[in-house]
């Protein structure tokens, strides 16, 4: 973090770092698929609760 820079910014290739920045992005795309899951159950609720079913 010399510079000003972030972590992301430094670019750094050991094993450790590539299996975090894996991970990041399967837990990401794991919690894109959940939310996505999740919103026709949603919206019928809202739905019915404001009395438009």
């Amino acid at each position: 973090m010399e510079n000003g820079k972030t972590m992301q910014e430094d670019d750094c290739q050991c094993p450790e770092c590539a299996r975090r920045a894996e991970e990041h992005v399967e837990s990401e795309t794991f919690g894109l698929a959940v939310l996505i899951a999740l919103m026709p159950i949603m919206t019928l609720t809202l739905f019915g609760h404001i009395g438009l079913l």
